[in-house]
Parts: structure tokens; C-alpha cells; sequence
């Protein structure tokens, strides 16, 4: 699987997890002369968030974590700051 599909994935596993509420965004974002895909997770109401960077759990998904996993993962950086 690609890291296109991968990133779909994840945000759409994300979207189902969350409900109403909340909207995740991806975006490059560049870093030191790299790009990184990053995700953006929005409360309703809210205008700042912080960003999580999405090629660990890449890697992850590519070493067999399902995608449920990562995603619980991603919430609980989201969550527990």
C-alpha cells in the first residue's frame, strides 16, 4: 500500500473514531529541507491544534499494525498532549 492510500485511511478511520465535531486535515509540511505529511485534528470551536507527524505510524502500518491501532494511537497523542 502506498502512503497516499495509507494517509486516506488513517483520516478516514480518524473521521469514524471522532464522529461529529471534529475535522482532520493533512498537509506537507516542511521541516529542515524535508517534507513530512502531517495531520491536524480540529474540535469544533477551536483554532489551534497541534500537528502530528504521520511516518511513524507509516512504518507502523507497514510492519502490520492495523489501522485500528494506529489510529487509537494518533488519539492518544491528540488526547494526552
Amino acid at each position: 500500500m502506498n502512503r497516499e492510500a495509507m494517509k486516506q485511511q488513517i483520516l478516514e478511520a480518524l473521521s469514524k473514531k471522532l464522529g461529529d465535531g471534529y475535522h482532520g486535515t493533512l498537509e506537507k509540511v516542511q521541516k529542515t529541507n524535508i517534507d513530512l505529511d502531517g495531520l491536524t485534528i480540529l474540535k469544533d470551536g477551536e483554532t489551534i491544534t497541534p500537528t502530528i507527524y504521520l511516518e511513524p505510524f507509516y512504518k507502523a502500518l507497514e510492519n502490520g499494525v492495523s489501522v485500528d491501532d494506529v489510529t487509537d494511537r494518533i488519539l492518544y497523542i491528540y488526547f494526552n498532549p
